[in-house]
């Protein structure tokens, strides 16, 4: 239901604005958001920043992965040399440890989470202030996302401007994971 009023708003705007004046129909621009979000140079080093340090996690939980593996074999092997109890005891050592892991495993996804959001969070007010730079420079009244338009004149496209104006403010962040 909001979805179809946001889109009929959206109509009406832009009706308003291909019905109205040339000079005023050139008061507003169109953005590709998303490419300007994945071709960004300081987004590019983000995620290559973030390859790197989930490779190195990869690594570790590989190693600890393969502990557990021989730890569990081993006391498969030694079931019929344990009693009961004892054997029951060392499975719950080894379910303890099972647990810590998947534990680890989840902050390292959540460093790897977090670490992205806030970097992103930096290069997302670069993107804005130059989207707002430009429409001021530009005079735009109004900026619309190129997701939401069926049509548009390719000269209202400000993507590679804004693009540009974000790589010259910023190419590189640092990245922070956690502790």
């Amino acid at each position: 239901m909001i979805i179809k009023i946001q889109k009929i708003v959206l109509f009406v705007i832009l009706s308003f604005c291909f019905n109205a004046k040339i000079s005023y129909a050139q008061n507003f621009a169109i953005i590709d958001t998303e490419k300007v979000i994945k071709e960004a140079k300081a987004v590019v080093y983000i995620q290559k920043i973030i390859n790197e340090k989930q490779a190195q996690y990869q690594e570790i939980i590989t190693q600890k992965e393969e502990k557990l593996k021989k730890e569990k074999d081993s006391l498969i092997a030694k079931k019929d040399l344990l009693s009961q109890k004892a054997f029951a005891d060392e499975e719950k050592l080894l379910q303890d440890k099972i647990d810590e892991f998947k534990q680890f495993v989840i902050e390292k996804q959540n460093v790897l989470k977090e670490a992205l959001q806030d970097s992103m969070k930096i290069v997302q007010e670069k993107i804005e202030e130059s989207i707002s730079e430009i429409a001021q420079e530009k005079k735009y009244t109004i900026i619309f996302p190129e997701s939401q338009l069926v049509y548009f004149d390719e000269n209202s496209d400000i993507t590679n401007q804004v693009l540009e104006s974000v790589n010259k403010k910023i190419t590189k962040v640092k990245v922070k994971f956690g502790n």
